[in-house]
């Protein structure tokens, strides 16, 4: 059997470099500062499976041919996680699921704006935004070690947005948790935020940005399309226990 826990980081780098897009979360946890919450496991060159605990709830990240790895890793009792098919979960209770788009950015746009952006440091200073953003997935405990901007508009707090996981040593970031106050929506305060935002990530070193979005929100969608974001591929996501 060619299972096998790792810690190298060098041959997830080889196996990844296939779908920097599709990878981009794994990539961005081989940074220093996210590594010790994670373990790897791979199938020689055929896969890769990723336990990420820094959460209160484990993510399970899968990438490439995956099956022996679902059957063979121990596995936490509950855990996220988001993959095209859910066969390869066959046997365990799965959430209602939550169809996604995989997208990356392409070509930046530019988006010229006069509304003020900042950088955030703190997650409590922005945390009463995401009242907005039903089943969101914020943390203000990450926002130290991730990069998060914020928008204002006459000194009001309006947006913001971040990344989930991001390395300028591996060249990559997932942006995640965008989010605009409702009474402020349709006034580029988004676009605004994820053009500084990739720009920002770029000058850090990140060639490869993504990003997950409910493929319902066509809003949003066509928001990253007019930044410089295509759709990549589609995935589900769910929350998964034990049978």
């Amino acid at each position: 059997m060619s299972i096998a826990e790792t810690r190298d980081k060098d041959p997830l780098r080889r196996l990844f470099a296939r779908d920097p897009i599709g990878a981009i979360y794994q990539i961005g946890d081989l940074d220093d500062a996210a590594f010790p919450h994670c373990r790897w496991f791979v199938d020689g060159t055929r896969g890769v499976l990723l336990i990420y605990t820094g959460l209160a709830v484990p993510m399970v990240a899968l990438f490439g041919e995956v099956d022996a790895l679902v059957r063979e890793v121990p596995l936490p009792k509950r855990f996220y996680t988001k993959v095209p098919d859910r066969a390869v979960f066959e046997g365990w209770n799965l959430s209602a699921p939550d169809e996604l788009y995989v997208m990356g950015l392409q070509e930046l746009a530019s988006f010229p704006s006069a509304i003020q952006i900042e950088r955030v440091t703190d997650g409590a200073h922005i945390a009463a935004l995401y009242q907005h953003y039903p089943g969101n997935y914020f943390d203000p405990a990450q926002v130290p070690s991730n990069v998060y901007l914020a928008a204002r508009i006459d000194g009001n707090l309006v947006g913001a947005a971040g990344t989930h996981a991001w390395s300028a040593a591996e060249g990559a970031a997932a942006i995640g948790n965008v989010v605009t106050a409702a009474a402020h929506r349709g006034r580029g305060i988004a676009r605004a935020l994820m053009v500084r935002l990739c720009e920002e990530l770029a000058a850090r070193g990140c060639r490869h940005i993504g990003l997950h979005v409910n493929r319902g929100n066509r809003t949003a969608i066509a928001c990253y399309e007019r930044v410089g974001f295509r759709i990549h591929s589609a995935i589900t996501q769910w929350t998964v226990s034990v049978a």
